[in-house]
C-alpha cells in the first residue's frame, strides 16, 4: 500500500513510512467467520448444558468411592497453585532450570543478508552496513556485522564522553565547578555563538553539552586533553585503557576531531569503532555513568544535523523518545539512538562504510532510516 503523506511503497504490516516516518493506517481485520454448521439453537445448548452436569454427577461418584471427594480435590488445586507449584518435571513448564534459574530466551535475529540488502539496495549498492540492536526492556539483542570495525568519525564523542564520566568520578570533580579554558577555533561543528567564549573559562558541564547537543569538535578535543591534564596523547590513554577496562576491544580514541583533512594526525592509527561496542558504549553513556541521571543524559543528546535527512531524532522524536548522535562524511555515514515508546526502550546503532566517493551521504542515510524504520516495526 501507498503511504498517504509521500505516497512512497510500504508494506502492509508497517506502523510507519520508512521514507518520511508518517503513521499508516493499517486495514482493518476482516470479520470473524461462523461456522455454517454449528448448532447454535437454545435447544443445543440445553443438550450441552446437561449433558455436562450428568458428567459432573459421574466424576463425584467416582472420586468419592475412593475417598476423595471434589471439595478436596479443589483445595488440593488451590493450595499448588498458592505455593506456586507447577508440576516439575511431569511435562509442565516449570519456569525454572534445575539450579532455580529462570532459562534464558533465545530470540530469532531479525537480520541476515537477504533483509539488509533489501531494506538498502533502492539507494546504494557500494556501501558496507552494519547494525546491533539492544532491546532493553525484553534483553533481545539483534547483530547484523556488528563487530565489523568502521571508523567512528564524530560518533567518537561518545567514547570521550562515557569516558569523561570515570574520570569525573575517579578525582570525584564537581562538573559546575571545574572549568577548562575555551580557544575558539572555528570547525563546522560547533555550538552556537561559541565564538563569543574564546578566551574564557567554561565549566566542564557546558563541555559536555556542546559535545552532545552540537557536536563541536573543539570541545570534545579539550575534553580530550582534560583527561589527559592537558597533555592530549595521554587524554587517548586515558579513553583507551577505560575502553579496555568496559570490554570495548574495538574501539579506538586516537586523533582529535577536525574538518580540515590538512590537520588530521595521520600518525596515529584513525578512530574507529563497531556497530556493537558503540551500541553499548552509548547505552552505558545514558545510563550508567557520573554526569548526570539517565533523564539528563537523554535531554543533551538530542544532536540535530542542519541537514533535512539526518537524524532519527527528526524523524521520531514527535512520537517516542529519542537520545541519538549522528555523522556523515565522504566515506562515512553513522547514527546511533536511545528510542521509547513508554514501553519498550530499545538502543540502535547502524554505521555505513562505502568506497565509492561519488556516493552522496543522504543515499547512505536513506538507507540508514529504511534499516531503523524495520527495527523499530519489529520492536514496538
Amino acid at each position: 500500500m501507498k503511504c498517504n503523506k509521500c505516497g512512497a511503497m510500504v508494506s502492509d504490516t508497517a506502523k510507519f513510512c520508512n521514507n518520511c516516518g508518517n503513521p499508516v493506517e493499517a486495514a482493518p481485520p476482516a470479520p470473524k467467520a461462523v461456522n455454517p454448521e454449528k448448532d447454535y439453537s437454545t435447544g443445543a445448548k440445553v443438550g450441552i448444558a446437561f449433558a455436562c452436569v450428568a458428567v459432573f454427577i459421574v466424576v463425584n461418584l467416582i472420586l468419592s468411592t475412593i475417598n476423595i471427594g471434589a471439595f478436596s480435590l479443589a483445595k488440593n488445586i488451590i493450595s499448588n497453585i498458592d505455593s506456586g507449584y507447577s508440576g516439575g518435571d511431569g511435562g509442565g513448564n516449570s519456569g525454572d532450570d534445575d539450579d532455580g534459574e529462570t532459562p534464558e530466551v533465545e530470540y530469532v535475529n531479525i537480520f541476515d543478508e537477504e533483509t539488509v540488502s533489501n531494506l538498502v539496495s533502492p539507494y546504494t549498492s557500494s556501501t558496507q552496513y552494519s547494525v546491533y540492536v539492544k532491546n532493553l526492556t525484553n534483553g533481545a539483542e539483534y547483530g547484523y556485522n556488528e563487530h565489523v570495525s568502521m571508523p567512528s568519525s564524530a560518533l567518537t564523542y561518545m567514547s570521550i564522553i562515557a569516558s569523561l564520566g570515570n574520570f569525573i568520578d575517579e578525582n570525584d570533580y564537581d562538573i559546575d565547578n571545574e572549568t577548562i579554558y575555551f580557544d575558539y577555533i572555528p570547525n563546522g561543528r560547533e555550538m552556537p555563538n561559541s565564538k563569543y567564549y574564546d578566551g574564557e573559562y567554561r565549566s566542564i558541564r557546558e563541555y559536555i553539552e556542546a559535545v552532545c547537543t552540537y557536536g563541536d569538535n573543539n570541545c570534545a578535543n579539550y575534553l580530550v586533553d582534560y583527561m589527559g591534564y592537558y597533555d592530549a596523547y595521554e587524554g587517548f590513554d586515558y579513553i583507551n585503557n577505560w575502553l579496555r577496562e568496559e570490554g570495548f576491544t574495538n574501539t579506538n580514541v586516537n586523533r582529535k576531531i577536525v574538518i580540515d583533512a590538512s590537520k588530521i594526525d595521520n600518525s596515529a592509527k584513525p578512530n574507529a569503532t563497531t556497530a556493537y561496542d558503540i551500541c553499548n558504549i552509548f547505552e552505558k553513556m545514558i545510563f550508567d555513568n557520573e554526569l548526570g541521571d539517565s533523564g539528563y543524559m537523554k535531554s543533551i543528546c538530542k544532536y540535530r544535523d542542519q541537514s533535512d535527512y539526518y537524524g532519527l531524532q527528526k524523524i521520531y522524536g514527535s512520537r517516542y523518545t529519542v537520545a541519538n548522535h549522528n555523522v556523515a562524511n565522504n566515506y562515512s555515514s553513522n547514527e546511533v539512538a536511545y528510542i521509547s515508546d513508554g514501553n519498550t526502550e530499545i538502543v540502535i546503532a547502524i554505521m555505513a562504510l562505502t568506497d565509492d566517493i561519488n556516493e552522496k551521504d543522504e543515499y547512505r542515510y536513506d538507507a540508514i532510516k529504511a534499516i531503523a524504520g524495520y527495527v523499530i516495526e519489529s520492536q514496538f
